[in-house]
């Protein structure tokens, strides 16, 4: 019985749900009118203070407003704009910042933050590297920008998939979103039609469903005015008073109505004025009657204008225009504009940036459509209306592709002299490698489904320190002014969440494995290949291993072995003329191979460590997981093998010996050291002692320095030059400025003379667990104490261990 009272009260509830829903819908204002008078009477002083909403519906009059306070054309600066300006307007939001090129430091170059640093108005995406490409792009828009127009010009980014090509798209659709939202000056104001119920020519196109005629391609109110040169003047006039200063260029507005507002225009005229001349004033008070201006809607879920590769005949009624068979019936003249529907994907681009992927994979009467479009800035097809395009256009496609089209006629010749060229290639710089494979990690549809669950965390390599949210910024911040990046080692530690608080622990090194194997493939050292720069080139010419040698090449990306600017220069120069990022292991398979090692992660106590990556390389070569080509399945897996015993082995060394001594300056300490004993012999070849700072004298170790300069000769093909060590010190910018050649060889000095194989192997007997001695004890349970300080956990540092063991007895005479 109470089981069907309860039953019954919870229908009544629900029929009634409605009614309580109304009650609770009142004007705001009007609720809690004691506690909102409490609150804002201090506020108020006796009257209301008005706060602007942004989203009002406003009056034409307000563009003519002589108060610059309130004038919509002086808070609209984009009314002024064609969309080159617009798009050049929005990457200049932040203000740019010279650094010199992060790959070999030789060119001066920007950094624009809008592009780069993944902020909130782009949307978190960002450009990783990349920086000649995106100033190249960035001048051609600006430039643009400056003359009005791109002059009939395309931008084409040609490269390989994976490098950031398509982000330009994401990064500049979220800042035209995004942006207005954080400063009204950014909003694009546009207009609406109102009440044309009420003209005859127009009524009988409207229903109930549809009470008006949308503005599709929302332009800029100043269309209105395209054939009253008086009010338009006047409009641009007071624009050129209080907007050029905020553009920072000669504004050049798309005044030219688009098919819809001019037929809509010539209704009205005819309704008011079928038979006399009209003044200003009337035709300004007819718009008042019918226009409203509003921000430009930008829906969010509405993909940008992106022609995605179309591989069969194209559907024209998708790209441009389609029919409104409803208002065709009725209107019964297929001229007529309001006959049609401009919301294809190439008007969508009216007024911003037409974005087409791999145009030259797509059929020949598309890439034919695009010439067309960018000569003559016309959409045409079928019988509607032709309509002037105001868009930025850029595309992209790979080098194979443009090889493959370019000699199917004077069309695709045409295209390519329109376009303006800008290669984008898998970058060179081994931190931004590693920035961009955990960037291709998190943009991974799949994993953004369950983005709450799968994460990476980071956290700082100092005592005590929690695990937090990964912060892109915070990980890999932007180059300094030299274009030096931290490294990345050393400074943060990752893992990467699989949900229900399981994580798998990223160990030092790891990513750096995938990073440097990866550039080592993108690298040209055949001087075969550079035999039409050899005459031009030192390098090649003389098949100088700094060329040839991948692990030199690596040394200079890694900033550890140092080069004239002559040298620097040279193999920049190859790096362009080589096509060097082209091939190898590009983002992609960069992305597979970090997948296929998380997979063997889950099978090693969910620790990835170096030894885990480098079995997934195995897989992925053996197992055909990547496409490789033939000829370079060996060449990847030599490249391989000497990432992980030439680097990966020694600064694995370097961090087992800062764990065992503790003491995590122990390079640093020591290559200051060495530092003023050269200083001292520099002074008097015959010193045997130099003096420390607190005047203190301390004996040079000659055999020491013996065995350091041997490494270096072995390391470096030369002999260290004490001098020129002198010289480093004596004009370093700061004091914790070190000599890379000389700190990485004192690395190499500690792992060789401070961990012996026999201390390796009681080590690693004792962290898995077969014993013993005990005077290892408490050295084992300190070591264990520190682990997570040095961003290992004890299977990463077992694994550590056996990766050193194992390279030590492939190296010859072991």
């Amino acid at each position: 019985m109470n089981k069907n009272i309860g039953v019954f009260i919870l229908c009544i509830s629900i029929l009634q749900a409605p009614n309580l829903l109304a009650a609770t819908k009142k004007d705001p204002v009007s609720t809690a009118d004691s506690k909102i008078n409490a609150i804002c009477g201090d506020l108020l002083q006796g009257s209301q203070q008005i706060i602007s909403n942004p989203n009002k519906p406003l009056s034409v009059l307000d563009l003519f407003d002589p108060d610059p306070e309130k004038n919509l054309c002086a808070r609209a600066p984009s009314m002024f704009m064609n969309a080159t300006q617009y798009a050049a307007w929005l990457i200049a939001s932040k203000p740019q910042r010279p650094i010199k090129d992060p790959i070999y430091g030789m060119r001066p170059m920007k950094i624009w933050p809008t592009l780069h640093d993944g902020g909130k108005a782009a949307g978190g995406h960002r450009i990783i590297g990349q920086y000649l490409a995106i100033n190249s792009i960035v001048d051609f828009i600006l430039s643009a920008a400056r003359k009005g127009s791109s002059n009939g010009k395309m931008l084409l980014l040609r490269g390989p998939g994976g490098v950031g090509k398509t982000e330009i798209l994401n990064i500049l659709a979220n800042l035209a979103t995004n942006l207005p939202l954080i400063d009204q000056k950014y909003t694009r104001y546009t207009f609406r039609w109102k009440d044309l119920d009420k003209i005859p020519g127009l009524k009988a196109l409207l229903t109930d469903a549809n009470p008006t005629i949308v503005n599709e391609l929302q332009r800029s109110p100043l269309v209105l005015f395209s054939q009253v040169p008086a009010l338009l003047d006047k409009a641009l006039d007071f624009g050129r008073q209080h907007v050029a200063k905020e553009l920072g260029f000669e504004f050049a507005p798309h005044i030219n109505p688009d098919p819809h507002t001019k037929q809509i225009l010539k209704v009205l005229v005819l309704h008011y004025f079928p038979s006399k001349d009209y003044t200003v004033k009337e035709y300004l008070q007819m718009l008042e009657a019918h226009v409203e201006i509003v921000p430009r809607e930008i829906d969010p879920d509405a993909p940008p204008a992106l022609i995605r590769y179309i591989d069969k005949d194209p559907n024209w009624t998708e790209l441009t225009f389609d029919q409104n068979m409803f208002r065709y019936a009725l209107l019964q003249d297929p001229n007529n504009p309001l006959a049609y529907h401009y919301r294809g994907l190439i008007p969508r681009a009216d007024g911003f940036l037409l974005f087409l992927d791999e145009l030259f994979r797509m059929p020949q009467q598309v890439r034919d459509f695009i010439l067309d479009l960018i000569q003559n800035g016309a959409v045409q097809r079928g019988g509607a209306p032709t309509l002037d395009l105001d868009a930025l256009v850029m595309v992209t496609s790979n080098d194979e592709n443009i090889k493959q089209v370019v000699g199917d006629g004077h069309a695709v010749q045409a295209l390519m002299g329109r376009a303006q060229q800008r290669p984008f290639r898998g970058t060179l710089n081994p931190t931004e490698a590693i920035a961009t494979l955990i960037a291709m990690v998190l943009d991974n549809p799949k994993i953004a489904a369950i983005r709450k669950q799968t994460l990476f965390e980071m956290k700082s390599l100092t005592p005590n320190s929690h695990w937090e949210p990964f912060d892109f910024n915070t990980v890999f911040p932007a180059p300094n002014e030299d274009g030096k990046y931290p490294e990345f080692d050393g400074r943060y530690v990752l893992r990467y969440g699989l949900g229900n608080d399981e994580y798998i622990h990223i160990a030092p090194r790891a990513l750096q494995m995938i990073a440097l194997t990866s550039v080592a493939t993108r690298l040209v050292t055949d001087p075969k290949a550079g035999k039409d720069i050899v005459g031009e080139n030192d390098l090649v010419k003389k098949a100088d291993p700094l060329f040839t040698n991948p692990a030199f090449r690596l040394e200079v990306l890694l900033g550890i072995r140092g080069l004239q600017n002559k040298e620097r220069a040279m193999l920049e120069h190859i790096m362009f003329e080589l096509k060097e990022g082209d091939t190898g292991i590009l983002p992609r398979e960069a992305h597979t191979w970090f997948e296929e090692a998380l997979k063997l992660a889950r099978d090693n106590h969910n620790t990835l460590t170096p030894a885990v990556v480098a079995k997934a390389f195995r897989n992925i070569v053996s197992q055909g997981i990547v496409e490789i080509p033939p000829n370079q399945r060996p060449v990847w897996i030599a490249l391989a093998k000497m990432v992980k015993s030439h680097f990966i082995a020694e600064f694995l060394g370097q961090d087992v010996t800062n764990i065992i001594s503790g003491n995590q300056s122990r390079v640093a300490d020591l290559y200051d050291e060495i530092a003023q004993e050269i200083m001292a012999l520099s002074k008097d070849p015959n010193a045997r002692t130099w003096q420390s700072a607190d005047g203190s004298d301390n004996p040079i170790l000659f055999d020491r320095l013996a065995k350091i300069k041997a490494i270096y000769k072995t390391k470096y093909q030369r002999e260290l030059d004490l001098g020129d060590i002198k010289t480093f010190n004596i004009t370093r910018a700061a004091v914790t400025d070190r000599h890379p050649e000389l700190l990485s060889t004192i690395r190499k000095y500690l792992v060789d003379n401070e961990i012996e194989t026999k201390s390796l192997t009681a080590y690693k007997t004792a962290f898995e667990g077969k014993g013993q001695s005990p005077e290892f004890s408490a050295k084992v349970a300190a070591i264990r104490a520190t682990l997570a300080d040095h961003g290992y956990n004890e299977t990463a540092f077992l694994e550590a261990l056996r990766f050193i063991e194992e390279m030590r007895l492939q190296e010859p005479g072991k």
